[in-house]
């Protein structure tokens, strides 16, 4: 179980980083057509306007991504408690049936009690 749980872990900070590091990207790629636009007279306003709301757009996005992410990783520990304490208890060795017995042994059987 530690395994799983070492497993998920490496799973869930390789999304988290890599959805920070693809937000950063994608913040700083669109920066470029909208330093020009906001040096254009009259579009200067809208397009400062439209900068904000897109990174706004991608924050949230990236923020859901890791939230998911997050629970996704609480879910996972949450089944695995779920299974090990389960196996807890079904880790102990069953008790032992009675073996079936063939026909000549239960022919026998009534023979050993009528003695």
């Amino acid at each position: 179980m530690k395994r799983l749980r070492g497993m998920k872990s490496l799973v869930t900070d390789a999304v988290d980083k890599g959805s920070q590091a693809v937000e950063r990207v994608q913040i700083e790629t669109a920066k470029i057509p909208f330093d020009l636009l906001e040096k254009v007279p009259g579009i200067k306003v809208p397009a400062s306007g439209v900068r904000r709301i897109y990174n706004m757009s991608v924050s949230n996005v990236h923020s859901m991504i890791r939230l998911v992410n997050h629970v996704a990783g609480e879910t996972f520990d949450a089944m695995v408690d779920s299974v090990q304490s389960g196996l807890g208890t079904a880790a102990a060795p069953p008790a032992e049936t009675p073996k079936a017995k063939t026909g000549d042994e239960a022919a026998k059987e009534p023979a050993k009690k009528a003695k």
